[in-house]
């Protein structure tokens, strides 16, 4: 209480806003009546946040960035940091000093390959570490964190689910058939992958091809971008 006034406690979420995952999970704060600041190096402002943006030219430095949310630490005074993807290089030495920490993994920060990649075991593992609560979102994850030193009671399971307003059966989807060629008859089946080699679409390529080889039924497969894909 200052001046008669109820002070809002504040979190600052660290992760990129271009994400449209991201921007839920961190607009959480809000619900519970907390003062969101965020920081990312780019992508649209996010509703309801102060927004800090990478100030050191267009070139992202983690060195440079580590300094920047040093500085931001101090002026906001954050009851709880929110780093959105645990492989941020030096940037996990500044959120680490923060009271309390929340880390909010995906697969491609943990993975094996991804953590021999020079220091980066070493980054993740030091910000996993002083993490008050990690956010995994599967069984996979749940393992790799374990073996990564991270204590089973502090991993927290949010699964990631589907909004049925939008997808649900029995939708009208005639100009969407019309808009792409995609005749009445035809089973579509919807990628929604970034197009990055670790999500294996040389695999749900092939694995289509066996279907309509299989099923000798019409199928048409939607990728989320176009990519050259060596079989």
């Amino acid at each position: 209480m200052a001046n008669g006034l109820t002070v809002k406690k504040k979190i600052l979420v660290i992760g990129a806003a271009a994400s449209p995952l991201t921007r839920e999970r961190g607009q959480v704060g809000l619900q519970a009546g907390y003062e969101l600041h965020w920081y990312s190096p780019g992508g649209d402002a996010v509703p309801g946040a102060v927004m800090y943006r990478y100030p050191f030219g267009s070139r992202q430095v983690t060195f440079l960035e580590m300094f920047y949310v040093l500085y931001l630490l101090c002026k906001v005074r954050p009851a709880i940091v929110h780093v959105f993807y645990a492989n941020q290089r030096f940037v996990n030495l500044a959120a680490s000093l923060a009271r309390r920490v929340v880390v909010t993994v995906m697969g491609s920060d943990i993975a094996e390959h991804k953590l021999g990649y020079r220091f980066n075991a070493f980054f993740v593992k030091y910000l996993l570490s002083s993490a008050e609560v990690v956010t995994s979102k599967s069984s996979y994850l749940d393992q790799r964190l374990v073996e990564l030193g991270v204590a089973a009671e502090k991993i927290n399971r949010i699964t990631w689910g589907v909004d049925r307003s939008v997808f649900r059966m029995g939708l009208d989807v005639e100009a969407l058939r019309k808009q792409y060629s995609i005749a009445e008859n035809n089973y579509v089946v919807f990628d929604v992958r970034g197009c990055a080699k670790l999500y294996n679409h040389a695999f749900i390529l092939r694995s289509f091809a066996t279907y309509l080889k299989k099923h000798n039924q019409n199928a048409v497969l939607i990728l989320t971008r176009l990519v050259e894909l060596r079989m």
